[in-house]
């Protein structure tokens, strides 16, 4: 049965190509806007995704439903063989889509009944992939403390103790237990920095490092997404799910990509 919905994903078909596309390479794509789903229905909710793949759909909304059925009618899944892509809508209309791998598709039906404590479990990381998670996570803070660096200038960490000494104290407090300790400290104190410092650092140079109140919300969550999904789970040994690295990546690479924007906006206004 035709949905309402068809015509629309229709005329997106090359833009969502594109996404497929990033996701299989990246893992996670950029967002497109799709906000042109208001003009057909009115909804309290647009957040949806659908798991497809050349003969299977698995959503349970009709506006991703019918993304999913138009991506297999069209016949541009055939060419990714049996590869399965999740592509998800927000609240505020944007599409973006990711890619798992070889997606189990009834999982979700596993969560809706009781199951054994092990099938609760299958959905975590395979132990390779823990591996790839912990390097992905290791350069990208060895990348944005770079960033940081960078963007304050050589005079970086006069202007933090000037500005937020508490972190600067908050370094040296650890460098002085590795000291005491013997643990060969680190003699660049920026390498003691989390998440929690990378953010008020953005937040106290906003102007810096954001051209807007909405960039630098957004860089916000992506920082806590980076955090919660991945980077915190990972250094706490605890159970990390596929959509949680799916997740952890997607973050990564919107942070890389704010990264690479600021240094360009940066260069084209000296």
């Amino acid at each position: 049965m035709a949905s309402k919905y068809d015509s629309y994903w229709r005329e997106l078909l090359p833009k969502v190509k594109a996404l497929l596309d990033e996701a299989k390479e990246h893992g996670v794509s950029r967002e497109i806007d799709v906000s042109g789903l208001a003009k057909i229905s009115t909804r309290k909710s647009w957040n949806g995704r659908v798991d497809v793949s050349n003969s299977i759909v698995k959503s349970a909304m009709a506006h991703t439903t019918s993304l999913g059925k138009v991506l297999i009618n069209s016949g541009i899944l055939k060419g990714y063989g049996n590869s399965v892509f999740r592509l998800s809508v927000s609240n505020v209309l944007k599409l973006r889509a990711s890619f798992p791998g070889q997606a189990d598709l009834t999982l979700g039906l596993k969560k809706r009944f009781p199951q054994p404590r092990k099938a609760l479990t299958e959905d975590a990381l395979e132990t390779e992939d823990f591996g790839v998670l912990y390097g992905l996570i290791r350069d990208f803070e060895l990348d944005v403390r770079h960033f940081i660096i960078e963007m304050l200038g050589k005079k970086w960490l006069k202007r933090l103790e000037n500005d937020i000494l508490k972190v600067v104290e908050g370094w040296r407090d650890k460098y002085r237990k590795e000291k005491k300790w013997k643990m060969n400290p680190e003699e660049n104190l920026i390498n003691y920095a989390d998440i929690p410092d990378y953010m008020q650092i953005v937040r106290k140079y906003r102007k810096l490092f954001t051209d807007s109140d909405e960039e630098l919300e957004e860089v916000m969550t992506f920082f806590k997404m980076f955090a919660m999904m991945g980077r915190n789970p990972m250094m706490h040994f605890r159970t990390i799910t596929k959509e949680e690295y799916d997740e952890t990546k997607y973050a990564e690479f919107h942070l890389r990509n704010w990264m690479e924007k600021t240094r360009q906006r940066r260069l084209s206004s000296n």
